[in-house]
């Protein structure tokens, strides 16, 4: 934009000029240049500073600004072009910003390999630590293999000793880990192996109990040559509250063939368990079963074992218990018998295949030492698949054996069924 000088006369100001272009911009098709504006008067020269040119020794007052015309239309163009970028960078920025905050409130898990993951701390216990995630569902990591853990927020911890604090971060590889019991008091320094829970259920922090289990049916209807009709019915609960947990289990069976009952047994299992702050528990148990066709009247058990937690968590469960016990059996036909020897129990089950699939196994055994010749046996092996709203079903094989059965009974029972039922 060329500038020409040329002498102003008398007021001893070097009045100048502007060449000024036609806009071609499409924004202001008929832009011109405006008209001057006037300069009031009484302003002092000395403070005008245009492109270097001044004047330094008037005093009057001049009508400078009447020679100076308004800024072309190519920088208003340009100037409206800046504007038009500016909410769009502000709409960049608040993405950008709302992203690092979504990130930013994230539980971050550091394995002791290195890796980092994020997502949401469920739950943490002494054997594994579960973290919900948007890419992968719910993962069960081993606590063995995690190096720390650092949370958006305190979470609830529960110490050995039946205290509570917050937590803000834990490393289970750490000497000492800080836990805060109250907002206005000083953290305290625990080693990690204190820490039994972090973010626990009601019923471990002793504020309620937890009511598990399922009913499951099985059934087959056959007519023509041969009318049949079976019905199997089981169920299971488990009720827990802190230290505390009672089971109950039991089965029915009711066959019938052209109108004739060819089966009628029935079994009923209870236990009790008090939990330690080890995986180590105590049990008692009574068991109780029925079958007519077997010449069984009553069948009725007692044992008191001392059982072992290898895993207990939503993905998997693994416990075994050992202790003495006593059988007495009552025959409608065959002379009562009393057994006293070990009985062993064990019960596994597993989430597999993405979490839509739980197999599980349960057995319990018992050794006679009155009469070596006394040997009894029971396993259920099965598979089960949620299917929608709690209803669930599976497939199982049942297996009943008795070393020394009654007159004319066979040693070995087995069942497979098709169970339909709801879990909750």
């Amino acid at each position: 934009m060329p500038l020409r000088l040329s002498d102003g006369g008398a007021t001893g100001v070097k009045r100048y000029s502007q060449e000024v272009r036609p806009c071609s911009s499409p924004r202001f098709p008929t832009c011109r240049p405006s008209e001057p504006r006037p300069m009031s008067r009484g302003t002092r020269a000395s403070r005008i500073s245009i492109a270097g040119v001044a004047d330094y020794g008037s005093r009057r007052s001049t009508a400078l600004h009447d020679h100076l015309p308004r800024p072309s239309c190519r920088i208003m163009c340009r100037s409206s072009a800046t504007c038009c970028w500016r909410p769009r960078i502000a709409r960049i920025l608040l993405l950008a910003g709302f992203l690092v905050f979504s990130c930013s409130v994230a539980d971050e898990v550091i394995m002791s390999n290195g890796d980092r993951l994020t997502g949401s701390v469920v739950r943490i216990d002494p054997i594994s630590l579960q973290l919900q995630t948007d890419y992968a569902g719910t993962l069960n990591i081993n606590l063995s293999k995690v190096q720390n853990v650092r949370f958006d927020a305190p979470r609830l911890a529960l110490l050995d000793d039946e205290t509570k604090g917050s937590i803000s971060e834990f490393s289970p590889m750490a000497e000492r880990i800080s836990v805060r019991r109250s907002a206005s008091s000083e953290p305290i320094r625990v080693v990690p192996d204190r820490v039994r829970v972090i973010d626990p259920e009601p019923w471990e922090s002793g504020e309620g109990g937890k009511l598990s289990g399922g009913v499951n049916l099985a059934g087959k209807s056959q007519a023509g040559n041969t009318d049949q009709n079976e019905l199997d019915f089981d169920y299971h609960l488990d009720y827990r509250w802190r230290w505390h947990r009672i089971e109950s289990a039991g089965i029915l069976e009711y066959d019938t063939s052209s109108g004739v009952k060819t089966s009628q047994n029935w079994s009923l299992d209870v236990k009790y368990s008090r939990l330690f702050e080890s995986p180590w528990y105590a049990a008692g148990w009574v068991l109780a079963g029925h079958d007519r066709f077997a010449d069984k009247r009553l069948r009725v058990g007692v044992a008191s074992t001392l059982g072992y937690r290898f895993s207990d968590s939503a993905q998997r469960n693994l416990r075994t218990e050992l202790g003495p016990g006593y059988i007495s059996e009552d025959f409608y036909d065959t002379q009562d018998r009393r057994f006293w020897g070990p009985f062993w129990y064990l019960d596994y089950d597993q989430v597999v295949w993405k979490d839509q699939l739980q197999l599980y196994h349960t057995q319990r055994a018992f050794w006679a030492t009155n009469d070596t010749s006394k040997q009894l046996w029971r396993s259920w092996t099965g598979l089960r698949v949620p299917l929608i709203s709690g209803i669930v079903g599976g497939i199982e094989y049942d297996i009943e054996y008795d070393s020394d059965p009654a007159v004319e009974a066979k040693t070995t029972d087995t069942t497979v069924r098709l169970k339909l039922g709801y879990a909750w």
